[in-house]
Order: C-alpha cells, then sequence, then structure tokens
C-alpha cells in the first residue's frame, strides 16, 4: 500500500509540478531570446552597423518565429492551467457546502438544547445529520451507495440505531458481535480508521454470511460517553480509495456533533414510556350492548428510519 501511494504520488509530482515548471521556463526563455533578438537589431540599426540587408531579414524573421513559438508555450501552459482552475473551484464548492453542512447541524443542535426547536435528539441525528450529510457527500460526487450509520454497543454487539442508505429492516435486524466486525479496530482504539479497501486490508475479516451488500471504502469514528467508547460512527461505500483527506475532516466533524447528541439521545430512548391510567366505569353508567359496534385496532405504525430508498432485505456487515 505504501509503495503504490509513494509511486503514485511521485508521478504526480512529476506531472503537475515539473511539467508545469518546464512548459513555464521554456515560454520565458523563447521570450527572452526574442526580445534580445529585436534589441540587436535595433542596435544595429541605430549604430549603422554595416551588415547585409538578408543577416536583418533572417534576424528579423528569426525574432517573429521566437515570438509565436512563446504564444503557442504560453497557450498550451493556459490550457493546462484551465482544468487546474476549474478543480480547483470544484474543491472550494465542495468544501463550502461541507461548512455550511456542519454549521448547520451544530446550529440545530444548539436551537434544540435551548428548546427554540421541538425535536428530539433521535430525529436530529438520523433526520437533521445523517439524511443531510450524506445527501451533500453524494452531490459532490461519491457513488449512490453511500451508507451511513449509528452503532450502539450493547452486551458486546453493535445495534443499528440510527442509519441512512440502509433498509429500515436491515437496521432493526442488525446485530453483530463487535469483534466480528471492521468497526472493532476503530471502538477499541478510539481513533477515527480509515480503510481504502476494507475486506482486503483486514485479513482476519470474515464477511457476514448474511450481508447482501458489500462495501471498500470506509471511515469509523468511535462515539465517546464518559471515557468509554459507547459506538461507532461508520459510513461506507462500495469504491475503493472513496474518501479523500477532506471528506475525512467532514466526517471527523460529523461525527464529533453526533457525539454531542448521543448522550443525550440515549436518555430519549432508554427513558420510559408513561403508561395510559384505567379508570373505572362508573355503576350508574350502562354497559355497552353486546351488538353494539367497535372501532377496530389500527395497526402500530412502523419506525420511521432513513428516508432513502434501499433494500428492505438489506444486510450489512460492517
Amino acid at each position: 500500500m505504501t509503495e503504490r501511494n509513494g509511486s503514485k504520488g511521485i508521478n504526480q509530482f512529476t506531472k503537475d509540478v515539473l511539467y508545469d515548471v518546464l512548459v513555464s521556463w521554456t515560454s520565458k526563455a523563447l521570450g527572452a531570446a526574442a526580445v534580445a533578438l529585436v534589441s540587436m537589431m535595433v542596435a544595429l540599426i541605430v549604430t549603422h552597423w554595416d551588415v547585409p540587408a538578408w543577416t536583418l531579414v533572417a534576424m528579423a524573421l528569426l525574432a517573429i518565429t521566437l515570438l509565436y513559438l512563446t504564444r503557442r508555450v504560453a497557450g498550451r501552459e493556459a490550457n493546462e492551467l484551465r482544468p487546474k482552475l476549474g478543480a480547483a473551484e470544484k474543491e472550494l464548492d465542495r468544501h463550502d457546502s461541507y461548512g455550511s453542512n456542519i454549521c448547520s447541524g451544530l446550529d440545530t443542535f444548539q436551537k434544540i438544547v435551548a428548546k427554540d426547536i421541538n425535536m428530539t435528539m433521535s430525529s436530529f441525528i438520523e433526520q437533521g445529520l445523517l439524511i443531510p450529510a450524506r445527501d451533500v457527500m453524494q452531490a459532490n460526487g461519491h457513488p449512490s451507495d453511500l451508507r451511513m450509520s449509528v452503532l450502539l454497543a450493547v452486551e458486546g454487539h453493535f445495534s443499528m440505531v440510527w442509519a441512512s442508505g440502509h433498509g429500515v429492516e436491515a437496521k432493526q435486524k442488525y446485530r453483530v458481535p463487535i469483534e466480528q466486525t471492521i468497526s472493532t479496530v476503530a471502538f477499541q482504539k478510539k481513533v477515527p480508521q480509515v480503510w481504502e479497501d476494507a475486506p482486503a486490508e483486514e485479513r482476519g475479516f470474515v464477511r457476514n454470511p448474511k450481508a447482501t451488500r458489500g462495501f471498500k471504502s470506509m471511515v469509523s469514528i468511535p462515539i465517546l460517553l464518559g471515557g468509554k467508547t459507547a459506538g461507532v460512527f461508520n459510513v461506507l461505500t462500495d469504491k475503493k480509495d472513496a474518501f479523500d483527506p477532506a471528506d475525512i475532516n467532514y466526517l471527523t466533524s460529523l461525527g464529533s456533533i453526533i457525539q454531542l447528541a448521543f448522550g443525550l439521545a440515549l436518555k430519549e430512548i432508554e427513558k420510559p414510556k408513561p403508561q395510559p391510567q384505567s379508570r373505572a366505569t362508573p355503576a350508574r353508567v350502562a354497559a355497552p350492548r353486546k351488538d353494539a359496534g367497535t372501532l377496530p385496532s389500527v395497526a402500530p405504525r412502523g419506525s420511521v428510519g432513513s428516508s432513502d430508498t434501499t433494500d428492505g432485505k438489506e444486510t450489512s456487515d460492517e
């Protein structure tokens, strides 16, 4: 992996730096030669040096040729620069969208804490952070297979509490021993981990036989609660080497916000729901007739998961 990255870096340096320097120096050398030749011609004419006319003509033609070549090289340099400027503008737009998303998430979190917004922390993590973050990353060129999840460690197993890009059924059924997941590395080391090709890099990893969707690149960020690792924030895709430093910085910042909301969200989940109090029927109220109609019972709705449309039978082995 290191040798490959080193070779790739050298080739990129040769292409982006040495080539640009060579083109720039060539353009300047040709321009300087043309200026020097014209200056020499002017000096010969002004000082009335006795030189054949054909010499002046040859010098003039050579000066014109040098100026033409200078323009061609300068044009080549400009053509090489245009794509780089376009890429730089695109990169700035990506950083701006990432920064705006983080600021928006922090602003929403602050308003929820101040009770300016009537929204639970649990809903905020999934609907206010994960789903918008996935949309932002997809808008910036990432594949549609991008998936995000927050896994909670309970009794030696990971449970998928919040997610975006995973099916609702898969999220509800996800329960995998921590030591059987790649996420266990971030969970144990308490440091964000990045894999360019996760299955190949983790030799001891055994893929979940029930998993229907694989992955290649993965970022796993531990979520600490009271100094202990309570879970992980995972982002993965089926594309190799998908996350660059800008993506990783963005996801790390997003993980920090999730960590802020994590403890409060768990308290909401663990908080016991008030039981409805049954009221005794007064004796004077007549009992309902046996033939009286009753309202049909309403089937309970499933928990609202990610708004993304995914395969309901999908199972992940992250």
